[in-house]
């Protein structure tokens, strides 16, 4: 059961977009944002239903999520948007719902509380393989995670990360789409690497990857 809290009275699932393909992929990739939006007319409260039905008709969040996606399973196998999907999971870090703009303090403070839920986004059997972690407030709560002694969260040593800017960001498409080549998992010159070393960034403001330290 999940307590509600001062922050918010609804919770949000994030099953993936497709979940026996996504339990059987041997490249689930994960994009992890902060804080659900509930500032919105529709009344879908899961991030794969959201992706499957798509109500506000792929608007700027999916395509750029979709950009980057492109980047990470740029195979011919792979032919389009829904094709790359059933490998993919979207979730946020605060699982109870917020506004536009999240807060750093109540994501963090979501973490600690809901840790048994949220553990479950990123170990067992289907644990991601590739986890992009997009926005400035997800990459410093993963900072602080990764700062604790005893870390609310506990990352499988065999997934991978990168940080990308929040698909909801102003970021070109040309841009993301420049930055999200270099993603590619089928090239081994790829920017993901091992979730428990210094990741690489993406910043939207030089256009260019630095060491996330």
């Amino acid at each position: 059961m999940i307590k509600q809290t001062s922050i918010s009275k609804t919770p949000w699932t994030f099953s993936p977009y497709n979940q026996s393909e996504w339990e059987k992929s041997k490249n689930r990739v994960m994009f992890v944002g902060a804080d659900p939006n509930g500032a919105k007319k529709h009344k879908i409260k899961d991030m794969g239903e959201w992706f499957r039905k798509l109500p506000e008709n792929k608007n700027m969040f999916y395509k750029r999520t979709m950009i980057m996606l492109n980047g990470i399973l740029n195979h011919p196998h792979l032919k389009s948007d829904e094709d790359r999907m059933m490998h993919m999971r979207f979730v946020d870090l605060k699982i109870m719902e917020g506004g536009p703009k999240a807060s750093q303090n109540e994501v963090w403070n979501s973490v600690k509380e809901h840790e048994s839920i949220i553990n479950k986004f990123f170990s067992g059997k289907d644990y991601p393989h590739y986890i992009v972690f997009t926005g400035g407030i997800s990459h410093s709560v993963l900072r602080l995670i990764q700062d604790q002694d005893d870390p609310p969260i506990k990352f499988n040593v065999e997934s991978k990360a990168v940080l990308m800017p929040h698909p909801s960001s102003m970021t070109g498409y040309e841009v993301l789409g420049l930055a999200s080549e270099k993603l590619n998992i089928h090239k081994s010159s790829n920017k993901f690497k091992p979730i428990n070393e210094n990741l690489w960034r993406w910043s939207s403001s030089t256009n260019e990857w630095i060491i996330f330290s």
